[in-house]
């Protein structure tokens, strides 16, 4: 009995159908390695908090993390003299992430008869975090996106793939986060401010 051979038409669906499969396979393991990408950056960026905090505590000296969103690097330093500071450590975060922006509270004149905070936004130069001797900073938050942000929105656009806000309370420097705006004015009304010790 003569062999069966394929046809062109059946050579080249069985072609296709591999190409698709692949691409699958291969669209579902970049979106794993985002994944795992952007928890790294969000990994960096709740240490380096951390790592400052307890190094205020052990050495007993204010510390500072000093966020440069131009060159998207971040910096712990410590005072070494009059106008002098010393970098102790710095961070890079992973490519194809960026801090887009960091919301900090900013005092009013009228604080000290109202209590109460403004929060300013930072979207370029330095943001400088000062933390106490006790290990203690402002609340503030971090946003994080990958690639380049959008500047008319604060929202995120894929959570589970990139942009993520984080809050870091000022009195335990417990990290939590955050989809968008809203949940960050809802976080910052709920947690306490952290006032550093005198120096």
């Amino acid at each position: 009995m003569p062999r069966r051979a394929f046809t062109l038409i059946e050579v080249i669906a069985v072609i296709v159908l591999i190409g698709m499969i692949a691409g699958a396979a291969a669209w579902s393991m970049t979106r794993d390695v985002r994944r795992a990408t952007r928890a790294d950056a969000i990994r960096r960026i709740t240490h380096a908090d951390r790592m400052t905090r307890l190094a205020a505590q052990r050495l007993g000296q204010p510390f500072r993390l000093r966020f440069n969103l131009d060159e998207q690097r971040i910096r712990r330093t410590t005072t070494e003299g009059p106008n002098r500071d010393k970098t102790t450590r710095t961070l890079n975060l992973p490519r194809g992430f960026r801090i887009a922006q960091i919301l900090a509270p900013r005092t009013p004149d009228d604080a000290s008869l109202t209590g109460q905070t403004a929060l300013e936004r930072h979207r370029t130069g330095t943001t400088t975090i000062r933390y106490s001797t006790a290990g203690r900073s402002v609340t503030y938050a971090v946003h994080l996106t990958a690639g380049n942000p959008r500047a008319d929105t604060d929202d995120t656009n894929d959570p589970a793939l990139g942009d993520a806000w984080l809050v870091f309370s000022g009195l335990t420097g417990q990290a939590t986060q955050a989809q968008n705006r809203d949940a960050i004015e809802d976080l910052f009304n709920t947690l306490r401010e952290g006032r550093p010790d005198p120096h």
